[in-house]
């Protein structure tokens, strides 16, 4: 029995397992029911040169069914049954719809019961399912892995085999095969090593490439041991490896005052004996590595790439399209150790330089007449180059600075002119600011011109009013100067505390109080003149008048006097 929902529970299981999404393990099984659906038509023996039936299949996941259809082709003459339909089949199996010829129409097939599933069908469907799920996960690992190729990746072993090991990086299993490992070296289950990614593919092997002896792998170490070529200080020019044996690699240092293979090597071997225990470290061997000074100049680079053979001179054959060659003359006895063992170092140079390398000892190469430029002059050469192009390059620096320093002071001029303009368009602002405020003050203080106007008038009306009563204060008070009206009034106040003490006693008037008519008055003093007078100001005036008025009343409510007995002092007919 075919059950449906239980082949989808599994087959998400085993997408959770190979980190395979839901959709796509729901598209594999559609794909592999369809398989399986047309090898059932076919019979399992469709020729190869006639095309596979068109099949749709439709899976519900909640009710548990599976629908086959076929899809065919409305045809007036039907060549292939199995492909096409003539118009009046297709109308009695699509009913209620117009049809017409070349049209695709979808059939569904009665005749297949999910429930009662031949063997055969139950069988292709597994073997295309797997062939897809492995595609897929071919997919996943190369979606996975492609933007990390040339790392390296930390791996636990896994299973032990003469011939590869196992190791789990990650959710993934990998091969590190006898061939891609550092000479003889082992390992044990659950070790941690560390592996170079070569490759992804999604080809029939499938799969990720490792390896430990490729040249990549040991440019990364020289990156996580040496910081000086992880921050680019020092370039790794080229690496030349036999893994297990011997490797070369050329480097050059960016900065003049950074030694690159002093760098490289450390104090007392301390960098690159870091790096070599990671190289087969278990073996019997260990792999030895060369630190070579790359150089422009491929005579001195030729020359110290072979080495430990001490080499006096070269003479570059040819440098051409066609090819690159070179004789080295090495000193007498060094001839051996210049090939090394079974040609290591030489073919380690030849790669790591590009030149076929001939190799003579010094005299060999006398016998024979051979010219050549001594490696003293290559120095020599070398060294007036660097000079020069230290020159070079400290006059460019020079340059570089100036211009630098141009720019830097246009663009404090810029922003000079920039914060100018600032600051005076702030005072603008603020200015426009101030006289607004000002009009607003001088508006709520004075108001429109017709408030003004009313104003003035007001206050000169009042000033009028003012100058009216002073000059009718004038003309009655100024009969007499200030100095008389202060004696009088002195007089006054005395005249009466003594009539106060004589009991109320008649006071006699003297000729100088009756009023005469006969006598000249005195001319009544101008405003003018009076106004002149700085001994009181009007308003002192006003309160010695308002002192005498009263004492006037003061003095007549206290003497008690009958004034009629001096009735006839006044009285005119007398």
């Amino acid at each position: 029995m075919f059950n449906v929902k239980k082949l989808i529970g599994a087959a998400n299981e085993l997408g959770q397992a190979k980190n395979i999404e839901q959709d796509t393990i729901k598209n594999i099984t559609i794909q592999a029911l369809e398989r399986a659906y047309m090898r059932i038509l076919t019979g399992g023996n469709q020729p190869d040169d006639l095309p596979d039936p068109r099949v749709k299949v439709l899976l519900d996941e909640k009710k548990g069914t599976v629908d086959f259809y076929q899809i065919k082709t409305i045809k007036k003459d039907v060549q292939d049954d199995m492909l096409e339909i003539d118009l009046e089949d297709a109308q009695e199996v699509v009913k209620g719809k117009q049809l017409d010829y070349d049209q695709d129409i979808e059939i569904h097939d009665d005749n297949i019961d999910i429930d009662e599933l031949s063997k055969i069908f139950i069988k292709q469907f597994k073997n295309a399912f797997h062939q897809r799920l492995n595609d897929a996960e071919k997919a996943v690992l190369y979606d996975t892995y492609k933007d990390h190729i040339g790392e390296i990746v930390i791996g636990t072993v896994e299973k032990v085999e003469d011939r590869a090991v196992t190791v789990n990086i990650g959710k993934n299993n990998v091969y590190l095969t006898r061939r891609e490992m550092i000479g003889d070296e082992t390992f044990t289950v659950g070790q941690q090593i560390k592996l170079y990614l070569d490759d992804v593919s999604t080809d029939k092997k499938g799969s990720i490439q490792v390896t430990r002896a490729a040249p990549g792998f040991l440019k990364r170490l020289f990156e996580e041991e040496i910081h000086e070529v992880y921050d680019g200080t020092i370039q790794i020019k080229g690496i030349a490896r036999r893994a297990g044996k011997r490797s070369k690699v050329a480097v050059y240092s960016n900065d003049h005052d950074v030694d690159a293979t002093g760098s490289c090597i450390g104090k007392d071997g301390s960098r690159i004996n870091k790096i070599v225990n990671q190289l087969g470290g278990n073996g019997r061997d260990k792999e030895k590595i060369d630190i070579v000074a790359w150089n422009e100049d491929p005579s001195l680079y030729i020359i110290d790439a072979l080495r430990p053979a001490e080499v006096v001179g070269i003479n570059i054959d040819r440098d051409d399209a066609e090819g690159k060659e070179a004789t080295c003359i090495v000193k007498d006895g060094q001839y051996s150790k210049a090939i090394g063992l079974r040609g290591v170092n030489v073919r380690l140079a030849v790669q790591l330089t590009g030149y076929d390398l001939t190799i003579l000892e010094e005299t060999a190469a006398k016998e024979e007449g051979l010219k050549y430029t001594t490696k003293e002059e290559l120095d020599a050469k070398d060294a007036e180059r660097k000079e020069a192009q230290k020159k070079s390059e400290f006059a460019k620096q020079s340059l570089a600075y100036k211009a630098e320093k141009e720019k830097e002071a246009e663009l404090k001029k810029v922003e000079a002119n920039a914060e100018a303009s600032k600051e005076e368009a702030k005072a603008k602002k603020a200015a426009k600011k101030v006289k607004k405020v000002d009009d607003e003050v001088v508006t709520i203080k004075t108001g429109p011109v017709s408030s003004l106007e009313e104003e003035l008038a007001k206050a000169k009306a009042a000033a009028n009013r003012a100058e009216k009563r002073e000059a009718e204060h004038v003309e009655i008070k100024t009969t007499t100067n200030i100095l008389d009206l202060e004696k009088q009034l002195e007089q006054e106040k005395e005249d009466k505390k003594k009539a106060e003490k004589k009991a109320h006693r008649p006071r006699k008037i003297t000729e100088n109080e009756v009023p005469n008519e006969n006598k000249e008055e005195k001319p009544v003093e101008k405003k003018e003149e009076i106004k002149k007078m700085d001994i009181y100001t009007e308003e002192e005036l006003r309160e010695i008048e308002a002192e005498e008025n009263a004492n006037n009343e003061e003095e007549y409510e206290e003497d008690d006097v009958d004034y009629d007995e001096f009735d006839e002092y006044y009285d005119e007919e007398k």
